[in-house]
């Protein structure tokens, strides 16, 4: 990706590798997806993105489990294009996304995404709110509707950032991202994760996929 997209303040001469990636938390014999993925292959051509097949590795991890429920950070096809086959799949999920996320997937997603959502259970977010072990904040740094989710595990914080960093650097060096509907929105989240010490889990980032445990080729375990 243009370093550009990736930093406000990048060079567009720069190129930065990223990973197209979504989360899965299960948790006994319930699941639930933070964001969902894409896989039209067209669209990942026109994006210059290898597009991996990891549908059998995501059902034999939700062997067994019901997924129950879906959060969306934001609008962007990349972490919504999926959810079709998702509803399809199990069409008692709730999804959970911020109000503004949700008007625009209504009125712009893809026409599959659209036809789903009109008939999904939705739970919709306008400033911050709590469901059970998640907590969902609409950040509106990226886009305007664009939410973060928290959750904790063994005293320890985690925040999966959607977009409102494409990079953890995003948050160590303080550089708002480069695409935007307010990058002061955006720049005053990276500061408080910055003084809050979270651990962050960004959907873009090469690091996770370094750092943490490989479970299958294309699957890593957070904890």
């Amino acid at each position: 990706m243009a370093e550009h997209h990736v930093f406000a303040d990048g060079d567009p001469a720069t190129t930065r590798p990223i990973v197209w990636s979504y989360y899965v938390a299960v948790r006994g014999s319930d699941a639930t997806l933070i964001d969902v993925g894409f896989r039209d292959r067209q669209v990942a051509r026109t994006w210059g993105v290898e597009l991996l097949d990891v549908a059998a590795e995501v059902r034999d991890l939700l062997s067994g489990r019901v997924v129950r429920d879906v959060f969306l950070t934001h609008e962007h096809f990349d972490h919504i294009d999926n959810l079709d086959e998702v509803l399809a799949t199990y069409p008692r999920v709730r999804v959970t996304l911020s109000a503004d996320a949700h008007r625009r997937i209504a009125a712009e997603g893809a026409p599959p995404v659209r036809a789903a959502l009109a008939t999904a259970q939705v739970r919709e977010v306008s400033g911050s709110a709590c469901f059970d072990d998640w907590r969902v904040e609409t950040v509106a740094g990226h886009t305007e509707g664009s939410s973060v989710v928290f959750c904790a595990h063994e005293g320890r914080r985690y925040v999966l950032a959607g977009d409102e960093c494409y990079l953890r650097e995003n948050v160590t060096s303080r550089r708002a991202v480069g695409v935007h509907a307010s990058i002061d929105r955006n720049a005053d989240f990276l500061r408080r994760l910055a003084a809050d010490g979270d651990t962050v889990l960004p959907c873009h980032d090469p690091v996770v996929f370094e750092e943490y445990e490989a479970v299958t080729a294309n699957v890593v375990r957070i904890f």
